[in-house]
């Protein structure tokens, strides 16, 4: 799996997947998300993953949410502050199913389809 993660100065940190993605690297994602988040006191986040071919169990994605507010809370920083903008596929299944379960963990999760999309709602107040 190669990622790269970079801080756009509209205040907005940038993830772009290619590649499968298993739990792992999720985990060191995460890790170096939460860096640029402390560093540069950005909790707007976008994540590009047209090019991904995600190879985790629906129970895994599940847990996806809780191991990210552990991740932030970790840090010091607050979860419900974070804004995600995910950019997928229109028939990609799993990750509506992540929508959903990072929603009713009352974390603000929204898929969309493009780039210009995703950044404009990141940045709508």
């Amino acid at each position: 799996m190669l990622h790269s993660i970079v801080y756009d100065p509209q205040g907005i940190i940038v993830v772009k997947f290619q590649g499968p993605l298993i739990l792992a690297e999720v985990r060191q994602v995460m890790a170096e998300v939460g860096r640029l988040a402390l560093e540069h006191k950005c909790f707007r986040l976008l994540s590009n993953t047209l090019g991904m071919e995600l190879k985790l169990s629906m129970a895994e994605v599940y847990h996806l949410p809780g191991i990210f507010a552990e991740r932030v809370s970790g840090l010091g920083l607050e979860v419900h502050k974070s804004k995600r903008a995910v950019i997928v596929s229109p028939d990609d299944q799993i990750l509506q199913f992540f929508e959903t379960v990072s929603r009713n963990r009352a974390q603000d999760v929204t898929l969309l389809h493009d780039d210009e999309s995703a950044r404009h709602w990141l940045l709508a107040t």
